[in-house]
């Protein structure tokens, strides 16, 4: 009996052994998942900025060459070229600048329309953002038209920003 008392000890020890090691084992193995469940979402942090800064790379250099374009250019002309590609110059009644307009980054302008329709302002707004010079617009004052109340007196102040 006293082999078999053994047996059965040892037995009961190499169990309880064999349970302690699994346990560790697990615990380590669950830490291990943790991690790299951390490091895979830490991942997808990285490509998520990764994707943003390469969009802002894009508009930056959008942006660049959109100033580029802008050497030896005027703020006058580059609204011209705007407001005649939409066949509004028979509604533009006025077009200047203000004391101070021109500094070393930009050029500012004044341009006050007369009888625009809303779709006209907003195809002149796309054009002005989408033409190939960096024409921003920094202050807009509408009024509805005292003559015909579907129609808007805009006056647009403009800026033709520079290459430096």
């Amino acid at each position: 009996m006293t082999k078999q008392k053994q047996l059965i000890g040892m037995t009961a020890a190499a169990a309880f052994t064999l349970a302690v090691v699994l346990a560790v084992g697990f615990s380590m193995l669950q830490k291990s998942a943790a991690r790299v469940e951390s490091a895979r979402a830490l991942y997808d942090y990285l490509e998520e900025e990764k994707a943003a800064l390469s969009t802002l790379r894009d508009k930056a250099a959008l942006f660049e060459a959109k100033r580029r374009n802008s050497r030896g250019k005027d703020v006058h002309g580059a609204l011209n070229e705007a407001v005649s590609s939409l066949g509004l110059n028979d509604k533009l009644t006025s077009l200047k600048s203000p004391p101070g307009a021109v500094s070393a980054e930009d050029e500012r302008a004044e341009a006050r329309f007369d009888g625009l329709t809303l779709n006209e302002l907003v195809n002149l707004q796309f054009a002005l953002d989408n033409s190939r010079m960096l024409i921003l617009t920094r202050k807009a004052n509408i009024r509805v038209s005292f003559e015909n109340p579907e129609l808007l007196n805009v006056t647009l102040s403009v800026s033709l920003i520079k290459p430096q």
